[in-house]
Order: C-alpha cells, then structure tokens, then sequence
C-alpha cells in the first residue's frame, strides 16, 4: 500500500498516511471549498489500511480551523478509525487545537463521548503568527 501525502496551502492541511508506520497526520487549516475532493481519497485510503492495519495506528490532529464540510469529513475519518479500535486493533489519537477555538474544542469533547476510540485532547495556546506542523 503506498503512502498518502497532501501538501498544505492556504485552504488545506498538511497531510501524511504512512502504511508502512501506521501513522497518519494532519496539520494545519482545513476550509476547502469542495471538502469531498479533499477528504474522499483520504477515506478511501483509510479503507484500504485497515483492510491490513499495522497493530498499533497513531493518529496526529493539529487543526488550528476547520469549516463545517471539513468537519463533517473529519468526523467520518475518526468513525473509521472507531471501527478499527472496535475490531480490536489499537488505535490512539492525540488531538490538539487552540485553546481559544470553543467550536473545535466542543466538537473534539463530543467525539471522545461518542466513539471508543483513544482520543488524547491537548487544547494548546498558539499565537496568532504560529503555524501548526508536525514537530
């Protein structure tokens, strides 16, 4: 299975799935105008992993916005990884975010009540001239 990366502009995030290491990771700001286009082949590739997955599948977030239709999809994504976990495969998350977006705060806190999944939430104090990335 080849690896999936997605290089980061102004309208999407970084994002690196490696099969090989079973990390995935995302970083950065997530509002494209056609979030389907984005998020579909990311999906897909999620399918494919966990037809195969590596024992333990990390997962990085590093979000500092996302727009409704991103949220929707990333949403979908963590309800894959869910399922995995259930199948009994270990699956952990560590989600951060800033410490000032209530909305994703709020959005991230109704994920870890609803799924079984590992989510490791760490809201985080970024500065306005600050990016995320995966350091």
């Amino acid at each position: 299975m080849e690896n999936l990366v997605i290089e980061a502009n102004r309208q999407r995030p970084a994002i690196s799935f490696d099969a090989t290491n079973g990390v995935l990771e995302m970083a950065g700001r997530s509002l494209p105008e056609q979030a389907h286009d984005l998020y579909n082949p990311l999906l897909e590739w999620l399918d494919e992993y966990t037809e195969n997955p590596k024992p333990i599948t990390r997962v990085r977030i590093f979000l500092e916005y996302i727009n409704s239709s991103s949220n929707k999809y990333i949403l979908l994504l963590l309800d894959k990884l869910n399922l995995l976990s259930e199948s009994g495969h270990q699956v952990i998350i560590d989600w951060e975010c800033d410490e000032d977006d209530e909305d994703l705060i709020e959005t991230i806190e109704e994920c870890i009540e609803l799924l079984s999944v590992e989510i490791n939430f760490r809201p985080i104090a970024i500065d306005d001239d600050d990016e995320m990335d995966f350091e």
